[in-house]
């Protein structure tokens, strides 16, 4: 009886176009500059026993092909290895190696042999997706439940797209196991941002996040994080539109595990409510924030009963002299930020008319008092610029070298 040869996943041959060789410098940039770097790694020995220079990617053994490979697209390692032999065929379609997708600038109908000869035969393989492209991010996950089956997906970018897909996307990654890190980035203006955040926060493994979500002019609702009663194993935030003291708040309660937040803040109303002692239990090693022109003693306030186990700290300030007060700043620290490791300070100042808070004498005599033995001892060291011309420039403290 004859023997039954295994079934092999069906794929377009012909759309992929190579040599029967792939010499280094015909590679491209990226991936050339990637092979470049593990062909450094390789023993003498290997050249040694090969006798004959690693100029041909087939002399590579098999575990360092597929370390290249995980840091390549799939399309360029189907279009660079899939015909050259046999033994390529075989380690690229291979389940142990794990796929990058890169959905950028193409056709639909690029798009369409990719998803049938790439995407659709690979789902369970791939680790990371990367969409940039306005007119596929619906054809990608059409049906929706499709996004489901990327059971071995850890990383996903949405990236410049249009915001009205990604409800329901996100909806359906719920069953997503792996899945550490999401970003998204719309091109558009989102109403509804309590229901984004509800599916990011019910996500079971993540533990990264970055988002813009641009508000409406016309949103009047409440704030949107602080009602959301679920628990999320987030461990790092970057939140790039604005938020108010509400929403962050809201925004830590519901992730405990919290070690790095970076966000603009917006507003802070003057009768802040005493913070939850959960909130207050919070590891927060990490900080960025802009501040905008919110005044110091709401920073104050926010931060007082949060900070106690940072270590760093970013800060923009546009405006406000008095988050330039370093006595003031040496108590915040020394009573609130005990383990704080650096110290990243920006302040900007723009100048207008013949009355302004900001001298060359104001300058020096604000370094002056950020030269204390307090900033010296921690390493901590500061500079300005002031630049003026016709009674309107900008004024300018920052950090020198935080991270020393």
């Amino acid at each position: 009886m004859s023997r039954i040869r295994p079934r092999q996943r069906a794929t377009d041959c012909n759309y992929f176009h190579t040599n029967k060789n792939v010499p280094l410098n015909e590679l491209t940039s990226k991936s050339a500059k990637i092979l470049t770097f593990y062909f450094s790694k390789i023993p003498f020995n290997i050249c040694r026993e090969t006798h004959e220079s690693v100029t041909v990617f087939e002399i590579l053994p098999n575990e360092i092909i597929c370390g290249i490979c995980e840091y390549l697209y799939a399309l360029d390692i189907y279009a660079a290895f899939y015909n050259l032999n046999s033994r390529f065929r075989q380690l690229i379609t291979n389940s142990s190696v794990l796929l990058n997708v890169n959905i950028g600038s193409m056709s639909k109908s690029e798009f369409s042999r990719y998803v049938e000869n790439i995407i659709t035969p690979n789902q369970d393989r791939i680790r990371f997706i990367y969409l940039s492209n306005l007119y596929v991010v619906d054809l990608f996950f059409s049906p929706v439940k499709i996004a489901s089956r990327f059971i071995r997906l850890e990383k996903l970018v949405f990236d410049n797209i249009k915001s009205k897909y990604l409800l329901n996307i996100i909806r359906r990654l719920t069953s997503l196991t792996q899945l550490s890190s999401l970003t998204i980035m719309p091109i558009d203006e989102y109403r509804n941002h309590d229901e984004i955040y509800r599916s990011i926060l019910n996500l079971p493994a993540l533990t990264y996040c970055k988002m813009n979500l641009k508000r409406r002019y016309d949103y009047s609702g409440n704030p949107t994080v602080r009602m959301l009663h679920v628990t999320s194993p987030l461990e790092e935030i970057v939140i790039l539109q604005a938020l108010d003291y509400d929403d962050i708040i809201g925004l830590l309660a519901c992730a405990p595990h919290l070690k790095r937040l970076d966000f603009n803040f917006s507003k802070c109303r003057d009768n802040l409510p005493a913070i939850d002692s959960t909130i207050a239990s919070l590891r927060l090693t990490h900080l960025t924030v802009d501040m905008g022109l919110t005044p110091f003693d709401h920073f104050e306030r926010i931060t007082t009963n949060l900070l106690s186990h940072l270590q760093v700290l970013h800060i923009s300030v546009k405006q406000n002299k008095k988050y330039l007060d370093a006595n003031r700043w040496e108590q915040l620290i020394s009573s609130s930020m005990p383990h704080l490791r650096i110290f990243d300070l920006n302040y900007s100042y723009h100048i207008y008319g013949i009355y302004t808070e900001w001298n060359l004498a104001d300058c020096n005599e604000t370094l002056r008092k950020f030269s204390s033995l307090f900033w010296a001892q921690h390493k901590w060291y500061f500079e300005y610029q002031l630049a003026v011309k016709d009674y309107e420039g900008e004024m300018w403290f920052f950090s020198v070298n935080p991270y020393r």
